[in-house]
């Protein structure tokens, strides 16, 4: 991509992996403990009298949903934590490319679209363009991400299966929404190699 993004794709890019490791380990953690009617067997023990649940039953019920409540917990926090980052890299892709359009405003009409003598080369608005049209592809790929993070982490019943949550892991790890920033990349890396043969 353009070099003013570079960096900042490979911001997002080491916030990616912290992140899958930490979906990898909340995935691995609702697999680990699937839904055995634990959850179920602590609400009804509830609404029952004194001394008609088998104790011990009770008891290993009651630990089960504490142990997969307890195992889920970091690795939840740091799938966020890392969500937020990759939203704060973001709104700094965003920051750069607002900048870029506003150096090009203060250029003169002719200046802003002249593409050179043989009308070959990218003129600042067009460099504009270039910078911009990646961050569309991330803004759906954070939203997906989130989804996939509000889904892991639901307390909802029935849980994920562990083939789902296995699912949503290869989407995630996957980053199906970023596949046309390569095309962009190659693009404009074929458009400088272009230039500097002009």
């Amino acid at each position: 991509m353009p070099p003013p993004l570079s960096p900042l794709e490979r911001r997002w890019q080491d916030a990616h992996a912290v992140a899958t490791a930490a979906a990898r380990a909340l995935a691995a953690s609702l697999a680990a403990s699937p839904d055995d009617g634990s959850s179920a067997a602590v609400d009804a023990a509830a609404r029952l009298p004194p001394g008609t649940l088998d104790a011990a039953a009770l008891a290993a019920a009651i630990g089960r949903r504490r142990h997969a409540a307890a195992s889920a917990a970091v690795p939840e926090e740091q799938l966020r934590s890392q969500l937020d980052e990759l939203d704060a890299v973001l709104d700094e892709m965003h920051a750069v490319v607002e900048a870029a359009r506003a150096a090009a405003q203060r250029l003169p009409l002719a200046d802003a679209a002249d593409r050179g003598p043989h009308g070959l080369s990218l003129s600042p608005a067009d460099r504009c363009a270039a910078l911009a049209a990646p961050l569309r592809a991330y803004e759906a790929e954070l939203a997906l991400k989130r989804a996939i993070c509000n889904a892991l982490c639901s307390r909802k019943q029935p849980r994920l299966s562990a083939e789902e949550a296995h699912a949503l892991l290869l989407a995630w790890e996957s980053q199906p929404l970023l596949e046309p920033v390569e095309a962009m990349r190659q693009g404009y890396a074929a458009q400088v190699a272009l230039e500097a043969v002009l």
